[in-house]
């Protein structure tokens, strides 16, 4: 039994060291309490994280620095560093509903480990660290704190002794003003004392679907190989008699994923699944709704499979029992079978995208039918099967998405930035995309041209349609002959190439306006003096899709993107007879290249201080662009 000894927590000294990272993303410290008789007393580690530098490859930093930095960023957000749509979406999930949009928001302190030396535990040292980083010059309000209660030492994984500890570091946590993030092992806190989970009582926080084993129980490959092997198949064998249909499950979808041969001795072992789960049913009822030790059901496992013949039979001989797990969540990740199996094709894609970065080709055609069935089977009106299969494929999470990929946000979001850029594209400050021809050289006119592109582009957005090239050049040429003007002479082929560049220009725009560059369109809908922007913005669902813009660009069918574009600043008084016999001394003088990044800083390098009232008004007008101009017909 230990030795709980008296300390006076002012005589300590606090020491912190700083340990940043070569890429600038994740900044280490490492806080010491020593007290000058008995030493170093306790100790804390923690992570200080920058999406702003990694936007586009949170998880993939993520996953290269450490496991635990790996499981927290997957838990709770996505490749941008976005909170996943189910914390605010989900009324479930989502937890005691505390937590929202602002985890999008700030640096991300991830705590590490806590260690008090155990002769000086409850004597105010943990309590004194966290205050002392709180309080701190390098957090500000909108930094939120995670911490995960777990044990530091695996080989007690399971045991009695680890629940006790976890049970008292989760106490510890929430009298600190901790309070959990969903329905997940993690806590928060945040650095700004207006947040309402500075509201919310300890009492009233909810508790993690932690009553099921945990996937980091110690694992057989900690043994030596001999072992490792011996154990597994033991621990294989006793799980599938304990569990006979999730093993018959389990084989099936291998069977299905790995044929065997015709000449293959084990064929004449394969029965069909709808076999095997009717003699086990007849044989034991209760098994079809059994729960292993994750409280996974078979159905649950059969979606997260995309094991449609298995979750069909399932449907088929399980009765009513089968019908209430359709809507069971008392699981380890508190799940229905439908979102186990969106959640694994969720998984599978960022699997693609993270660690084999390679592109996402579509969700499988497996995975959608399940759902599909699931969805079905539990009373949801799902339509046609193959509408439902094509909304879907691309991971909308909205149920909003057009043709499934273009969710809500996303066409809000090209709309304002495409009337935006109209208005920037005056006769005296234009902006031109390096792969237009150089419209600007090429005369006035064919320049108004491809701003007259940009100012359809709008119009289909504000009219809920997607920007087709073929749409937008149905507009072009309906608006040409209505205004008698000669672009209607040009081919459809250089017309094409106009609206694809008009196309790449508004999505290369779009993107370095948002969190992924600059950020400049969220600061300015948040900022919406009138609220007109920030009420419509807010109205809309989140989605998957909502920042994907590479997504977008494959199914509008725009060319890759050059690496930067091309601006050309002329001034106001020069004469445009001058310009065009000197445009190889433009292209040589005023003419240079930069990232898309830096463009708005060089439209708006006159007066930086009006630029942001400029472009408030510009997004506003924005809104009613359309109605504005006369060329439509």
């Amino acid at each position: 039994m230990s030795i709980v000894l008296t300390l006076n927590i002012d005589e300590c000294d606090m020491r912190i060291s700083v340990f940043r990272h070569s890429d600038d993303v994740i900044t280490q410290f490492d806080l010491t309490v020593e007290h000058p008789d008995e030493g170093e007393v306790g100790s804390m580690t923690m992570h200080v994280i920058d999406r702003s530098r990694c936007r586009g490859s949170f998880l993939r930093v993520m996953e290269r620095y450490s496991e635990e930095l790996h499981v927290f960023s997957q838990t709770f957000f996505d490749k941008n560093g976005v909170l996943r749509p189910e914390f605010t979406e989900n009324e479930f999930h989502k937890g005691s509903g505390v937590w929202g949009r602002e985890l999008d928001e700030g640096q991300l302190v991830f705590i590490e480990s806590i260690d008090v030396d155990e002769r000086y535990q409850r004597l105010g040292i943990g309590t004194a660290m966290i205050r002392r980083f709180i309080e701190s010059s390098w957090i500000r309000p909108p930094d939120v704190f995670f911490a995960r209660p777990h044990v530091l030492d695996r080989r007690i994984e399971g045991s009695a002794l680890a629940e006790q500890q976890v049970r008292l570091a989760n106490i510890f946590f929430r009298n600190k003003g901790f309070r959990r993030v969903g329905r997940t092992d993690y806590l928060a806190y945040s650095a700004n004392r207006g947040h309402p989970q500075h509201k919310l009582p300890a009492s009233d926080d909810v508790e993690p679907n932690s009553r099921w084993a945990r996937d980091e129980s110690l694992p057989v490959h900690y043994l030596d190989n001999e072992s490792s092997k011996k154990r597994a198949n033991r621990e294989a064998i006793a799980h599938a008699r304990k569990y006979p249909v999730h093993h018959a499950i389990a084989s099936s979808t291998e069977a299905m994923l790995n044929p065997p041969s015709k000449t293959s001795h084990r064929r004449k072992h394969v029965r069909p699944i709808e076999e095997t789960l009717t003699r086990l049913y007849e044989k034991d009822p209760s098994c079809i709704s059994a729960q292993d030790e994750h409280g996974t059901t078979p159905l649950h496992l059969a979606a997260t499979l995309y094991n449609l013949p298995a979750i069909q039979s399932l449907l088929s001989v399980g009765g009513e029992p089968i019908k209430g797990d359709l809507i069971r969540r008392d699981n380890r990740y508190g799940t229905t079978p439908v979102e186990a199996c969106e959640f694994s094709v969720r998984s599978w894609r960022e699997y693609v995208e993270t660690t084999l970065e390679q592109s996402w080709m579509g969700s499988p055609e497996d995975a959608m039918r399940c759902m599909y069935v699931l969805r079905k089977a539990a009373g949801e009106d799902v339509g046609d099967e193959l509408a439902f299969l094509k909304t879907k494929r691309w991971c909308c999470s909205c149920g909003k998405c057009l043709e499934g990929w273009l969710s809500p946000k996303m066409r809000f979001r090209l709309m304002v930035q495409a009337g935006e850029l109209f208005h920037l594209m005056d006769d005296s400050r234009p902006l031109v995309d390096q792969n237009s021809l150089l419209l600007k050289h090429a005369g006035h006119h064919q320049y108004e041209s491809f701003r007259r592109v940009i100012a359809y582009i709008n119009y289909v957005l504000v009219k809920d349609q997607i920007p087709f090239p073929s749409l937008i050049l149905t507009f072009a040429q309906r608006a040409a002959r209505k205004l008698n003007n000669n672009s209607s002479e040009k081919s459809s082929a250089d017309q094409t190439d106009e609206i694809e560049s008009a196309l790449r220009l508004v999505l290369d725009w779009a993107k370095d306006q948002s969190i992924l560059g600059n950020s400049h369109f969220e600061n300015l809908i948040c900022a919406d003096p009138n609220g007109q922007l920030r009420k419509r913005w807010d109205a809309l669902p989140r989605c998957e899709n909502d920042l994907n813009f590479e997504l977008v660009r494959k199914r509008l069918g725009v060319p890759e993107p050059e690496p930067e574009v091309q601006i050309v600043v002329q001034d106001e008084g020069e004469d445009a007879d001058a310009e065009d016999s000197e445009d190889e001394k433009t292209l040589q003088g005023d003419c240079f290249s930069c990232t898309a990044k830096d463009a708005s800083e060089l439209l708006f390098d006159d007066e930086p201080e009006a630029a942001d009232d400029d472009k408030k008004r510009t997004l506003l007008e924005s809104m009613g662009l359309l109605e504005e101009l006369t060329c439509f017909p």
